[in-house]
């Protein structure tokens, strides 16, 4: 009996030292989890620190990109003119395309003046505006400052600048091919230069059917086709380049008879220095124009040819 008392005490007390001892192990365990726990988890806690600081190094450089300094103002302003110009040039062609379509019905009525500028054509300027309403300007080649002011102010005011020579001298212009082209490429380069817009259109000093030309004006009006220009003549006229002294009221009557027997009229009339009277007559004949139920427009692509000689289109 006394040798199963002891046995039992010696189980119990084995027991107890395995069970001290697996304890300790495990406390040993978990101390190195909670360890190599620990070091992963301040591990973690680094690598987000670096991310977060990466990306507030980055967020600064984004920043410092954002700032508008003084180029960037430059390529934004650019950047707002082309898109303004693009939304302005799309605008300019829905009024352009409205302005037709309402007209189809009638007559069509296309104001030109040619040999300006000089003050005349000021004075004209002043009453288009004022009447609303926009025309063709076939200009010579003048570099004063009061000419390349004109020039800029037909373009801004809503007007066609089209070309009439640089010289207007027939002796001169006409002595050959060469020489007419050599004048044609001066006063295209001219116009470019002042106003930014390439000209297209041209009419020839004394028309396609004038009697002075030693070249073939077909010739001439081929060259220009190849070179992206678009010539017009006229069909109707005021009369005030005529050599005879026309009162207003015959000039006025001139251009609405001949406006009355055409669908499409391109008026000749002139903005010379010495056409006072032109620039007097036209707020009547305006007035009578409106009245009349036409619609007055500016040359442009979609505007019928008016010419005296046609040649083939040989361009493409």
């Amino acid at each position: 009996m006394k040798k199963s008392k002891d046995m039992t005490k010696e189980i119990i007390g084995s027991g107890c030292s395995f069970s001290q001892s697996d304890n300790k192990d495990k406390i040993r365990t978990i101390k190195r989890w909670a360890v190599l726990g620990g070091f992963f988890f301040i591990l973690n806690i680094c690598f987000i620190v670096v991310i977060c600081w990466n990306h507030r190094i980055q967020g600064s450089e984004d920043t410092v990109v954002m700032v508008q300094g003084p180029e960037n103002e430059v390529e934004n302003a650019k950047l707002d003119e082309t898109q303004g110009n693009s939304q302005e040039n799309k605008k300019n062609k829905k009024d352009k395309n409205d302005r037709h379509s309402e007209s189809d019905n009638r007559k069509k009525v296309y104001l030109t003046f040619d040999d300006g500028p000089s003050k005349n054509t000021e004075k004209i300027l002043d009453i288009l505006k004022r009447h609303k309403v926009s025309a063709t300007f076939f200009v010579v080649g003048k570099e004063d400052d009061f000419s390349l002011s004109m020039y800029k102010r037909i373009v801004d005011e809503g007007h066609t600048l089209a070309m009439h020579s640089y010289s207007h001298d027939y002796s001169v212009i006409y002595k050959s091919k060469k020489a007419f082209f050599e004048d044609y490429r001066k006063i295209k380069k001219l116009l470019y230069e002042t106003t930014g817009v390439k000209p297209v259109y041209y009419r020839f000093p004394g028309g396609t059917s004038n009697t002075i030309s030693k070249v073939s004006m077909k010739s001439l009006a081929q060259g220009l086709i190849k070179r992206g220009s678009v010539y017009f003549d006229w069909n109707a006229m005021s009369g005030d380049a005529s050599g005879k002294n026309l009162t207003k009221k015959q000039m006025i009557n001139n251009v609405l008879k001949d406006v009355e027997i055409h669908n499409t009229s391109v008026v000749l009339m002139h903005d010379a220095a010495d056409k006072d009277k032109t620039a007097q007559m036209l707020p009547e004949l305006l007035r009578k124009l409106k009245k009349s139920d036409v619609s007055i427009l500016a040359i442009d692509e979609d505007t019928p040819l008016v010419q005296h000689v046609k040649v083939e289109n040989r361009q493409n």
